[in-house]
């Protein structure tokens, strides 16, 4: 990983170089009555790092907002799970465990009790006619 990062850092420089050599012509530049001259090369590098920072700026405020929100939301889920943990607790006084929530999707499935439907297969299966 050093290696790619180190040639990609070399090519960036060689672009670089090559531009700066290829754009050296003075340029004037004006701005709200602010004017100054300077190699086209500077000045549109000057540019790009300007724009660069004033991206980052916009949208520093946008991504603070979305991170304390993401946080207000993880004590949510703590306090929601903490409630469901305790309501639990509290519905099965017996310790039957098979009850719990486990998180597996087959374990809650088939924790209904009394209103759960088996389907077997086999010889010792109960046939409809024998009821």
């Amino acid at each position: 990983m050093k290696v790619a990062y180190t040639v990609f850092v070399i090519l960036v420089a060689l672009f670089a170089v090559i531009f700066a050599a290829q754009n050296n012509t003075t340029v004037a530049v004006s701005f709200f009555g602010w004017s100054t001259t300077g190699l086209l090369s500077i000045v549109l590098a000057v540019t790009l790092v300007l724009g660069l920072a004033l991206g980052v700026i916009i949208m520093l405020f946008p991504t603070m907002k979305q991170g304390k929100n993401a946080s207000s939301l993880k004590k949510r889920i703590q306090a929601l799970e903490k409630e469901r943990n305790e309501f639990f607790a509290r519905r099965i006084p017996d310790g039957n465990e098979s009850a719990r929530p486990s998180g597996d999707a087959d374990a809650a499935a088939n924790a209904g009790g009394a209103n759960e439907t088996r389907t077997t297969s086999g010889p010792d299966a109960p046939h409809p006619e024998s009821h």
